[in-house]
């Protein structure tokens, strides 16, 4: 093995002929002795290891030039080069049928270092490694980050990326990563393309659209689409889990409304329909892609919803909170006119924040808390009382003033304001009026069960949010409950 290793020994001097007629600066900076060894290793991935961990700590990127396996008797080859070694070769297009080359820049500058990978026989299973011309003829990298093929995911890294992508955001996998190895150069584009690539695998040959279909049909969504009559191309899509329609049943009173349009790659309006059960938490009832944010497009979407919440004898919702899209606000007078509709306080604050806040500078802490107190009124004569001081404490900002009565208070005060918001009409259910008037104000819904002698446990089940069907698991909590503190309950009822 030594004989074989002794042929390749001979240095590579910078009289020697260049590999590939390459020229070399004055200033580059010979590095054969960082590249020498005379160790052999185990296999050709070892050897590839070895060569870009050195390079890496001494700025260079180093990547295969060429290989070729074991076949017909010969030994296998394997050829390194740094990352700008060799010519960058651009491609063709063809315009009007003549070749046209695209205007590209490279950093390829035909650096003439050069590693060769050495095969012990008689199997070349086991390497070797000579250096063939160790000089550079440009300025090396002082940091890797960035580059491309130090920045690669390693193949457990890239699981580990996969595994992290449906619960956490890139940029918190890219921390993680920096982390555990504080030698990674990973970007944030790598872990981009990883997640893309895994996405665009598990499609199968499907567009984002087919793809989105196909999953709604096999898991048995609810959905619904409209396409375009000239180019057959679907322009909107809503779809309903069936659960979340069953939820529906016993809590549509109040939903939630709000539609964004920066969250997908697309730049679509993404519709968000929102429920709240009677322990005050929240379920989605719909999502849907849309064109647009018009009236016509909105109202497809909520008339659907309402068809199928009807199909499922559920109760139409009584009120509906969302910002101040009007398109949106129109789309559920004409869809369900007798529900009322609340403006949301948050998306209110975001607004008077962006807009007030600058014209105001140092007043906008005092002139916030003002506001709060206005909005948050609990008579309609409070809340002319301190409007009138608001106007008052504030007349040099006639900007700020007019932007809150023309925009806010003077269209919309009666759909935020507490003065009118909490004087709305009771929701009416016949059963809780039948209850003595003393209890009626701690009742704010009611379920009618099936009799069958677990309407207690059902009722129970229903309104937390199990369904009327899960009354077993009630059951079977409340018996957990009583056997884990016995003697307590002994001491409450000792018969």
């Amino acid at each position: 093995m030594d004989d074989y290793l002794g042929l390749f020994s001979d240095s590579w001097s910078i009289e020697n002929d260049v590999p590939g007629g390459e020229s070399i600066s004055n200033n580059s900076r010979d590095y054969t002795v960082e590249f020498t060894t005379d160790q052999i290793f185990k296999s050709r991935e070892d050897m590839i290891n070895w060569v870009k961990t050195v390079g890496l700590k001494n700025g260079i990127v180093v990547v295969i030039k060429n290989s070729a396996n074991l076949k017909g008797g010969k030994l296998p080859k394997c050829h390194l080069m740094c990352e700008r070694g060799g010519k960058y070769k651009p491609p063709r297009y063809l315009v009007d049928g003549q070749s046209l080359k695209r205007n590209t820049g490279t950093k390829k500058c035909e650096c003439p270092f050069e590693l060769r990978g050495i095969p012990i026989p008689p199997d070349g299973v086991m390497w070797g490694l000579r250096v063939v011309c160790g000089f550079h003829n440009h300025q090396l990298a002082e940091y890797i980050d960035g580059h491309e093929y130090p920045s690669r995911l390693k193949p457990i890294e890239k699981e580990f990326v996969l595994d992290m992508a449906n619960s956490t955001t890139p940029r918190e996998i890219l921390s993680i990563l920096k982390e555990r190895d504080p030698l990674n150069t990973t970007g944030i584009k790598s872990i981009y393309n990883a997640i893309f690539t895994n996405k665009s695998a598990k499609r199968g040959g499907l567009n984002s659209i087919q793809y989105v279909l196909d999953q709604l049909i096999k898991k048995e969504y609810l959905h619904n689409y409209r396409t375009n009559p000239d180019t057959n191309e679907i322009t909107d899509i809503l779809w309903v889990h069936p659960k979340s329609l069953e939820l529906s049943v016993n809590f549509s009173s109040v939903l939630i409304i709000d539609a964004t349009y920066k969250t997908n790659e697309y730049r679509i309006p993404l519709l968000e329909v929102v429920g709240i059960t009677s322990t005050m938490r929240t379920y989605s009832l719909m999502f849907a892609y849309l064109s647009n944010e018009r009236t016509e497009q909105l109202t497809w979407a909520l008339d659907t919803l309402k068809k199928w919440m009807v199909e499922k004898k559920a109760s139409l919702p009584l009120v509906f909170v969302s910002d101040r899209d009007l398109g949106l606000i129109n789309a559920i007078e004409i869809c369900f006119p007798n529900a009322r509709h609340i403006l949301c306080i948050w998306h209110i604050n975001q607004c008077v924040m962006k807009k007030c806040a600058p014209m105001l500078g140092l007043e906008w802490q005092h002139f916030y808390a003002s506001w709060h107190s206005l909005i948050n009124s609990s008579t309609q004569w409070s809340y002319r009382q301190k409007w009138d001081v608001m106007r008052k404490e504030y007349q040099r900002f006639e900007g700020v003033l007019n932007y809150l009565w023309d925009t806010w208070l003077h269209p919309y005060k009666e759909r935020f304001v507490s003065a009118w918001v909490d004087t709305f009409p009771p929701i009416h259910d016949t059963y809780i009026e039948k209850l003595p008037v003393p209890l009626q104000r701690y009742i704010s819904h009611t379920v009618d069960v099936q009799p069958d002698g677990h309407c207690g446990f059902r009722a129970i089940a229903a309104l937390i949010g199990y369904g009327e069907e899960g009354w077993f698991q009630v059951r079977f909590e409340l018996i957990e409950e009583i056997q884990q503190n016995k003697d307590l309950y002994d001491q409450l009822y000792p018969d």
